[in-house]
């Protein structure tokens, strides 16, 4: 509990254990008190009032003249260090909406592509930004994106990584860098740099310290970021569009050691969920799935498919060849129920979120129950 609330007094008061934590409060208390003239503060209140500080994050002191919260003084608070702020297909589909605790982040079309939120049943709905934005996480109290210039080529907004509360509050720009498929994981964020063609990726703390480069490509870009226990999975393109062969697909460790070449032949798309990479092949039929140390390769249906992303038991994509022309289905990740959700043709891009799947029908976002 005490580190939670590490940053509230580090500048001038030691951690130590929690006595000698809630002492430096009653000193700093009557420091305060000698300093401002006010009446005696009893040393049994100093220390409720330290306790109220390691219990609920708010010092009240002085008649309530003062008040400090975590959030006014940009307290890094901890979070899970496995916690995903979206899912991979999610974001490598362009991160237009996440989930979490009832919540629904997306980005409004009809609202030049700001961020907003909703709940399940659509009865509150939100605006948390006013620039366009895309590769959404939600982790902690906070909602990382960037700037989603493409589609708003009008506007000309600072490029880099932002973050904001869950409420809308607290804008903070985190880097100047353009970025591409930023997946937050904890107290980390990793991403695809703009600089260098994407041909870089980096990491760096959720605070916008410690930017490090991890991997850097010999061919002509970066793409499709997943990361998972503890390993990032990613592919780099060597052909002019980035889909053709050859694309090569590695994993390493996210602290940017034992990078590993991964030989699939002929992938698209891919999605790694627990120990399974999920692709497809480009220009050809089949589904498949294969371990992530490389072995068991497997059919999971003969369809083409693009744009996957998979939640729970279900894979969603859009199909293509006899007839079908991008149009959204689901399946599950045994290759069983194949389910068609939008009959419209290039409904692309699929996001999960909750009980939804947001999806683009060329620059508009829609939405449909999933089920």
């Amino acid at each position: 509990m005490e580190n939670n609330y590490r940053e509230i007094f580090e500048a001038d008061v030691p951690i130590g254990s929690d006595r000698d934590f809630i002492q430096k409060i009653i000193g700093k208390s009557q420091h305060a008190r000698q300093k401002q003239n006010i009446r005696p503060i009893y040393a049994l209140s100093a220390a409720l009032i330290a306790i109220t500080v390691l219990s609920a994050g708010v010092f009240a002191i002085l008649n309530g003249n003062i008040e400090l919260t975590p959030r006014n003084l940009g307290v890094v608070e901890t979070v899970d260090p496995n916690e995903h702020g979206n899912l991979a297909g999610n974001i490598n589909n362009g991160g237009y909406a996440a989930y979490k605790d009832g919540w629904i982040y997306y980005v409004n079309s009809e609202d030049n592509y700001y961020l907003y939120k909703t709940n399940d049943d659509n009865t509150v709905n939100e605006r948390l930004n006013s620039v366009p934005s895309k590769y959404i996480n939600v982790v902690g109290n906070w909602v990382y994106y960037t700037v989603s210039w493409e589609m708003t080529p009008h506007y000309t907004p600072e490029p880099g990584i932002y973050k904001t509360r869950t409420d809308g509050t607290e804008q903070t720009r985190l880097s100047n860098d353009g970025a591409n498929f930023v997946t937050v994981v904890g107290e980390w964020i990793y991403y695809v740099g703009d600089d260098e063609n994407c041909k870089r990726m980096y990491k760096m703390r959720t605070d916008g310290k410690k930017q490090q480069l991890i991997a850097e490509t010999e061919g002509l870009f970066i793409m499709n970021i997943n990361v998972s226990d503890g390993w990032i999975y990613w592919a780099e393109a060597f052909s002019s569009d980035g889909f053709n062969d050859p694309i090569k697909h590695y994993k390493m460790r996210t602290d940017g050691t034992e990078k590993t070449q991964i030989v699939i032949d002929e992938v698209h798309f891919t999605i790694v969920d627990d120990d399974w990479i999920y692709y497809t092949k480009f220009g050809k039929e089949g589904l498949y799935k294969i371990r992530t140390d490389g072995t068991e390769q497997t059919l999971v249906a003969n369809i083409s498919a693009s744009y996957i992303t998979i939640d729970g038991d279900w894979i969603y994509f859009s199909r293509w060849g006899d007839k079908m022309n991008g149009q959204l289905y689901k399946i599950r990740t045994d290759g069983t129920e194949l389910t068609l959700l939008v009959d419209t043709e290039m409904s692309v891009g699929a996001n999960v979120a909750g009980d939804w799947v947001y999806y683009r029908n060329r620059i508009d976002l829609n939405k449909i129950r999933i089920d």
